[in-house]
């Protein structure tokens, strides 16, 4: 399924209830939400819990991205795989207290892949594409055995998203 589209859509939600007209940043102004054709919150959200249950979910920062979707993380907490968990430095302050640094999916693609994105307006099927790719090419060759095919695993690669 890599490199297909599996979910793509436009979210209708109230204005003041997103934070809109930070462009740069999600690709959003004051009038992205008026589009008529974009779906209710809602149903993306039902559509989702549907589309998710039982899969493997891969992503970067993934509680983030369920929390802009009003979803709870916990909920799929247990079928994701987070690539900050693994892509980090960890470090002491001053006064002897642990920092973690999780790397951006920016600083992966660069560092891990040598490629750039995220260069403009934000794009999640760019963002999509590049976490996994970030999986396939980094990630999975420095695993001494796969990770998503295990004895005790649930998932084969037919349940990557």
């Amino acid at each position: 399924m890599f490199g297909n589209k599996v979910y793509y859509t436009l979210i209708r939600r109230k204005k003041g209830s997103f934070r809109e007209n930070i462009y740069a940043k999600n690709g959003f102004k004051s009038d992205s939400l008026d589009v008529k054709e974009a779906k209710d919150i809602n149903v993306v959200k039902t559509e989702l819990r549907k589309l998710l249950e039982g899969k493997l979910v891969l992503g970067v920062d993934l509680a983030e991205d369920f929390s802009a979707l009003d979803l709870e993380f916990g909920d799929f907490s247990e079928n994701c795989f987070d690539l900050q968990w693994h892509y980090k430095e960890e470090s002491l302050s001053t006064r002897g207290k642990p920092i973690i640094e999780r790397w951006s999916l920016k600083r992966m693609s660069h560092e891990l892949l040598g490629e750039e994105i995220q260069n403009g307006v934000h794009s999640a099927l760019e963002d999509a594409v590049s976490t996994a790719k970030v999986f396939r090419e980094a990630y999975m060759k420095i695993m001494p055995k796969p990770c998503y095919k295990t004895p005790t695993s649930k998932f084969d690669s037919s349940d990557w998203l």
